[in-house]
């Protein structure tokens, strides 16, 4: 399917996070054997975000969810 931005993304449960490069991204593999994809929206000049950076927030994202239940 298509990419969800990631506040819609089902990050409930157990999860595991992979994280794609800023240069190339995530295999066409594992892309196709994943059970959801997200994006993180972005505004204005900035046009990817570095591994660290996005993980950090994918996981922040994460945690939020799983304390606001």
């Amino acid at each position: 399917g298509d990419a969800l931005p990631l506040h819609q993304a089902p990050l409930d449960g157990d999860i595991c996070l992979a994280v794609g490069g800023e240069d190339h991204g995530c295999s066409p593999a594992l892309l196709a054997a994943a059970d959801a994809v997200a994006y993180i929206p972005q505004i204005g000049r900035v046009g990817s975000l570095n591994v660290a950076v996005a993980t950090a927030v994918a996981l922040a994202e994460a945690r939020r969810r799983e304390w606001s239940t």
